[in-house]
């Protein structure tokens, strides 16, 4: 499982984008004719478009069939596409209608999860895409091993860090994959979302986040529960001061 110690260097690119930083001139230092409140303008760093699937995939089962897992980071924050035999594969997160808007300015480590119902001497790809050329990519060959079962409901895709500019708005992905009808709760520091215009959850079960604060830092946790059981996935909010 991704950390969010790898994306402390992002987060240090996005807060020198806010901040900039000024180059020393030894030579203006010794000038004695310029004004001791003239500084050199700022510089400012620019964060790269980049992504990166840093992990293999990984399969598991559960009562819904064989459910492969793919690990992404990118700026902006990643979408993740999946593909079978090099076919592009339908996953329960498209029959929403609803689509997530991504800010320029993010950085995020995402979770995707394709559901299908049997692999046997299948190619699994899972393809990230940050923006719009960047992508990254890897790659299985499935022997139809044993492994390890995945409780019911699934949570298909979600953030396990992201870092994105104040004043912006973010919608943090919950999306389920379930044999049934289910319900989706967010909780903020252990806090149920209620009550605050600023955060309202999607009928895709999404949390929209409206004119992002510094106080809106913590932990994000999306609860999905249906008829076989419940299962959670926890997102790192971190705001970052905006560029001007």
């Amino acid at each position: 499982m991704l950390s969010i110690v790898s994306l402390f260097a992002a987060t240090a690119l996005l807060q020198c984008i806010a901040s900039g930083h000024i180059i020393k001139d030894t030579k203006r230092d010794l000038d004695n004719q310029l004004s001791p409140h003239v500084a050199p303008p700022p510089r400012r760093s620019k964060l790269h478009m980049f992504v990166r699937v840093p992990e293999p995939i990984t399969l598991s089962r559960s009562p819904l069939g064989v459910v492969a897992t793919c690990h992404a980071a990118g700026n902006p924050a990643p979408n993740v596409m999946w593909m079978k035999n090099g076919i592009p594969v339908a996953d329960y997160e498209e029959q929403t209608n609803e689509i997530r808007s991504v800010s320029p300015d993010s950085v995020a480590m995402v979770t995707s999860r394709l559901v299908v119902a049997a692999v046997s001497g299948d190619v699994l790809t899972c393809v990230a895409v940050a923006g719009l050329k960047d992508t990254s990519r890897s790659e299985m060959y499935d022997e139809d091993g044993d492994y390890d079962t995945l409780p019911a409901p699934i949570i298909t895709e979600s953030y396990s860090d992201v870092f994105q500019q104040m004043g912006t708005s973010l919608t943090l992905p919950c999306r389920v994959a379930s044999a049934g009808r289910y319900e989706v709760d967010w909780w903020v520091n252990d806090e149920r979302v209620y009550g605050n215009p600023r955060l309202r959850v999607l009928p895709s079960g999404d949390l929209r986040i409206n004119n992002l604060v510094f106080a809106d830092l913590g932990n994000y946790t999306c609860t999905v529960r249906d008829g076989f059981g419940q299962t959670s996935e926890s997102t790192f909010l971190y705001p970052v001061k905006p560029s001007n």
